[in-house]
């Protein structure tokens, strides 16, 4: 029995044995090239091409990621060392906010819970604590009680949330729907 000289090209995906060209089948069998239809060797060509261009994309995001990760902790390094000063928020939530500009952006902290009848405009939260900060408020008032939100996006999850978490206990009435402001009055029941 002889062996079988097999040379892969990755670009189009042809695997040339013994000098014959064949291409692999969905199932990893080789396959003789002029035996697949034209329109099949033109989606494999098409889905070669976007795989090319997002393996060049996850290489540059890596490539982003692991500079800002460096360029912040370098950053830390030198507010310890000529400030004694530490960041603040903490190194895990650091990345993410350091990618917004500072008075875009401000955190549950800084902001008041909202109040029976007040308006929370979570536009100005970071995203990741709007929830926290409107289920806070939300806590805090008494049956009958409400207060209107004001989002820049529809708060179809958030009103998910309350279902699940709050379900018959709360009261959802659209004020205003888009396309630039949500305004929804929530309260308790």
């Amino acid at each position: 029995m002889s062996e079988a000289t097999i040379l892969t090209d990755p670009v189009d995906g042809i695997q040339l044995v013994n000098g014959k060209p064949y291409m692999a089948d969905a199932k990893g069998s080789l396959v003789p090239v002029d035996a697949i239809k034209a329109a099949d060797k033109l989606e494999d060509e098409t889905v070669r091409k976007i795989v090319g261009f997002a393996r060049d994309l996850s290489d540059q995001i890596a490539r982003f990621r692991g500079h800002t990760f460096t360029d912040l902790g370098e950053f830390d390094a030198l507010l310890e060392q000529e400030y004694e000063a530490r960041p603040r928020g903490g190194r895990h939530q650091r990345p993410s906010d350091f990618l917004q500009h500072p008075h875009e952006r401000r955190r549950m902290s800084d902001h008041p819970l909202a109040i029976d009848g007040s308006i929370l405009d979570v536009t100005t939260i970071v995203p990741r604590e709007r929830h926290p900060l409107i289920f806070a408020s939300f806590d805090g008032l008494e049956p009958g009680q409400s207060f209107e939100l004001q989002n820049d996006h529809d708060p179809k999850p958030l009103r998910y949330q309350f279902e699940a978490e709050h379900s018959g206990r709360f009261t959802w009435d659209y004020l205003e729907e888009g396309p630039d402001r949500w305004r929804v009055r929530i309260g308790k029941s």
